[in-house]
């Protein structure tokens, strides 16, 4: 995991706890099973859990597309 997802991984566990979670196939959660691994993914559940992967992706730098 490069230094930037470290650092997402730190603001998203710390708000969100166990249910982010690391390494997981997309293949089951989409229409035509192919994806790969998420190296982070996290199914939010309030507009806080939404604030905190924004804040997450401000502080470790990560572009949003």
């Amino acid at each position: 995991m490069n230094e930037a997802l470290a650092r997402a991984e730190i603001v998203l566990r710390a708000a969100c706890g166990p249910r982010l979670r690391t390494q997981v196939s997309m293949a089951p959660l989409t229409t035509f099973r192919i994806g790969g691994p998420a190296a982070l993914y996290l199914e939010p559940e309030s507009d806080a859990d939404l604030a905190a992967v924004s804040a997450a992706l401000a502080q470790a730098e990560i572009p949003v597309v």
